[in-house]
């Protein structure tokens, strides 16, 4: 899929593949919010021409050639994306695009099927979904720009259909389509703060059912540089005893001259004046790009760290992952122990066609010639429909005349904020781009040489964020 008409997808994740061991499964959630925020930037996809759809993946181990697992995705109307690393596409770095339905066979474990099934609107915004495995309903009522006001959540009895309400989770939105409160009814409460860098703050809550009050549990701030990266994570937790926050958890990040995370420790603190460090993740990186070709993971063990987990990464002449090796800590020698070699091979969209793993031979000192496992992943060829894709454009963003002949104005309530303007066609390709200040820069876009038909204007922030979307009409 166009790296440019990803920013507009609505996206859920396939999690055909949330059962694979990884060292990004054991990442924290805000270290993982950091290098996802990093990896959206990584946009080596072709901008023009037919895209492939992710639809299938099957898993086989050797000797034997026994069946792990498989997957197959289903999709309608022009729906869809695949991204070129096979890390992107197995873990949710990014998002796969819109299935209809999702079949899973994990074969590995009791062999047990689960579907997983959409509903969608007429702009392809989420009505509901069924998730089998889980045994549960979801069923959403939207406001105008697709997002989740309400989420009705039901169980699911897999055998008969019958479903039992569960619970309803009612949330808001600012005017940049951010989730600013969530909550559901005499249960729990989450309330999000924004500023100029994106999350300021999260603060959750439990209902007292005795004094029938929201109680506070624990409240995140987030601290950025100048560069708008994370670099200091502060949790605290309240205090009954002494109405007040506690300061027990301090994560910082540090990050290279190109922006990019090659350091993050967790701290925590016990009710001492000691910080006691918890865990780490290393990054390094080959070049200027935001792909790490390094990574290591510790944890504290016996008041010294011990790593977890060690990727070595190469690159091709793509600018994505060739192969990468993956050590596991030995904990009785005390140093990176058994490894891995994951061979990726792409096919001619760059998107990953096959993984090979090779396991290490400790007596040649090899890796074995034969695979230990091998995984296939399949495509289908198909013409994204943008119309089927674009989000609801944002209240506060105007663009007149529309349709429009000649020059198109922009203009809207976004504040003195440093913004880039985009007209994108249909098959992702950037016709104009111009950056500056929202409030002094011009927001006049010649359109009279652009052929007829049908295009999206994008307005994002200084960290690709979408601020909002418009579809826009030439004739």
């Amino acid at each position: 899929m166009k790296p440019i008409l990803s920013i507009l997808l609505s996206a859920l994740s396939l999690s055909a593949f949330a059962q694979h061991v990884d060292l990004i499964q054991a990442t924290p959630q805000r270290v993982k919010a950091i290098i996802e925020k990093q990896m959206s930037t990584h946009a080596v996809n072709k901008t023009t021409g037919t895209a492939e759809r992710l639809i299938g993946y099957s898993s086989r181990s050797f000797p034997g050639n026994t069946l792990i697992d498989t997957m197959h995705a289903a999709y309608s109307n022009g729906r869809g994306v695949s991204y070129p690393s096979c890390r992107e596409n197995m873990y949710g770095y990014r998002f796969f695009g819109q299935p209809d339905t999702i079949w899973e066979n994990y074969v590995a474990a009791n062999s047990y099927v689960n579907d997983l099934i959409y509903l969608y609107d007429s702009h392809d915004y989420v009505l509901s979904k069924i998730d089998k495995i889980k045994g549960r309903k979801d069923e959403y009522i939207l406001d105008a720009a697709g997002n989740a006001v309400q989420t009705k959540s039901y169980k699911l009895d897999t055998i008969n259909g019958t479903l039992t309400y569960d619970y309803t989770n009612y949330s808001s939105y600012d005017n940049q389509n951010r989730d600013v409160y969530d909550s559901s009814w005499h249960g729990s409460k989450l309330v999000s703060v924004y500023g100029s860098n994106g999350i300021d703050s999260t603060t959750s809550y439990s209902w007292d059912t005795t004094g029938g009050v929201w109680k506070p549990l624990m409240k995140v701030v987030y601290g950025y540089n100048a560069l708008g990266r994370v670099t200091l994570t502060r949790g605290f937790s309240w205090n009954v005893g002494d109405s007040a926050w506690f300061y027990f958890l301090k994560d910082t990040g540090i990050y290279n001259n190109n922006g990019w995370l090659i350091s993050y420790v967790g701290m925590t603190n016990s009710g001492s004046t000691v910080w006691d460090s918890s865990y780490k993740f290393i990054y390094n990186y080959a070049g200027n790009g935001p792909l790490y070709n390094y990574v290591e993971s510790y944890t504290k063990f016996l008041n010294h760290w011990a790593g977890v987990q060690k990727d070595s990464f190469s690159l091709n002449s793509a600018g994505n992952w060739d192969y990468f090796i993956d050590w596991q800590w030995d904990y009785n020698a005390l140093t990176w122990g058994s490894a891995s070699k994951h061979q990726l091979v792409y096919n001619s969209f760059d998107l990953v066609d096959k993984l090979d793993i090779y396991n290490f031979n400790s007596t040649t000192n090899q890796f074995e010639i034969s695979p230990s496992n091998t995984a296939h992943y399949y495509y289908e060829e198909y013409n994204p429909t943008a119309v089927t894709t674009i989000y609801t454009a944002s209240p506060e963003i105007t663009a007149s005349p529309n349709p429009v002949s000649g020059k198109l104005h922009v203009d809207g309530n976004i504040g003195s904020k440093n913004v880039s303007m985009q007209i994108i066609s249909i098959t992702g390709a950037r016709l104009f781009n111009t950056s500056g200040n929202w409030q002094s820069m011009n927001k006049d876009i010649d359109m009279s040489s652009f052929a007829n038909g049908v295009y999206y204007l994008l307005i994002t922030d200084n960290n690709g964020n979408k601020i909002a979307a418009k579809q826009i009409v030439k004739n």
